[in-house]
């Protein structure tokens, strides 16, 4: 039991310290630049979803301590899970496009597969 609180204690702090990392990087953008560069604006927003696929993977173990899909609780933090999966998805393929291809996404695209299905989950 001592182990598992301490795990727990960890990946508390590793989502805060990530939470605050990104949260004073957006100010930096955002206030101190003025949002003059565009390529920081995205490697902003391609960053970001860390913080999802960071609570993506520990929703999907939590979901599984709490029973998985047998458990109302399980499954309910399991579709939160799978529903962060894919904005990261979507995301990653919107930052691929801008950041790797260097083109504007069309529309539709692939990254709106991600976007569109995480809304039932």
């Amino acid at each position: 039991m001592k182990a598992h609180r301490f795990n727990s204690l960890f990946v508390r702090k590793i989502a805060v310290i990530l939470f605050l990392l990104l949260s004073l990087w957006w100010v930096y953008v955002s206030f101190i630049l003025n949002n003059e560069s565009i390529n920081s604006n995205l490697f902003w927003a391609a960053s970001y979803q860390l913080m999802a696929l960071f609570g993506a993977i520990f929703g999907s173990i939590i979901s599984k301590s709490w029973g998985g899909f047998k458990s109302i609780v399980g499954r309910t933090i399991a579709f939160f899970s799978i529903g962060l999966f894919l904005q990261v998805f979507g995301q990653s393929v919107f930052s691929f496009y801008n950041l790797i291809l260097e083109v504007e996404i069309p529309y539709p695209s692939l990254a709106d597969i991600g976007y569109f299905f995480s809304i039932p989950f």
